[in-house]
């Protein structure tokens, strides 16, 4: 039980600033200040992660938002590129790296970054729906729908026909969200 647990954290790090390392004065004021309170004298000592481990990761990360913010899509999608190569097992490497490609109005690429991360990681309803809205916001509404067709797939692409003044498909999709939502409550259904 043991040595599988080591494996999946294993699998699922990174590799950012694994070697253990003595921690700044400024770095443990900010981890304070997220809510990691009192454990500078507790690290851990074993192979755990530990969050100022993956201080590195979060510049990064920090960094390519910043350039996101301020519109340099280019260095955002570089920073953003290495992130996923060091984490490829994480929904949002992948999210992340296409947001930015559809930002630069890079589709396709964008299209191949969310169908890579699918192909890694199948089950995972973030890549799933995220690739689906990309299509839905392309105008491809049946490739859109067949990539996650969940009760909630079925009821944005009713919404995004009914704006499009497509009432009779429209119609067709907010009865198939109807008989697929069993288990949604009744007050999202009244909303359909």
């Amino acid at each position: 039980m043991k040595r599988k647990l080591e494996d999946i954290i294993k699998y699922y790090s990174s590799g950012i600033g694994a070697k253990k390392r003595e921690m700044t004065a400024e770095e443990k004021e900010r981890l304070k200040s997220l809510g990691y309170v009192g454990f500078a004298d507790g690290i851990s000592k074993d192979e755990l992660p530990d969050p100022k481990d993956k201080i590195d990761e979060f510049r990064m990360i920090h960094q390519a938002k910043m350039y996101e913010f301020r519109e340099n899509y280019q260095e955002a999608a570089k920073i953003f590129e290495k992130i996923l190569s060091l984490r490829p097992h994480t929904p949002s490497s992948y999210v992340n790296l296409a947001l930015v490609y559809a930002k630069m109005k890079k589709f396709d690429e964008a299209i191949h970054v969310l169908e890579q991360g699918i192909e890694r990681i199948p089950d995972s309803e973030i890549l799933l729906s995220r690739l689906g809205h990309t299509y839905l916001a392309l105008g491809r509404l049946k490739k859109a729908i067949s990539i996650h067709p969940t009760p909630l797939a079925f009821y944005n692409l009713a919404v995004a026909l009914r704006k499009a003044g497509n009432l009779k498909e429209a119609i067709h999709y907010l009865k198939l969200y109807l008989e697929s939502a069993k288990g949604v409550d009744e007050a999202t259904k009244r909303k359909a």
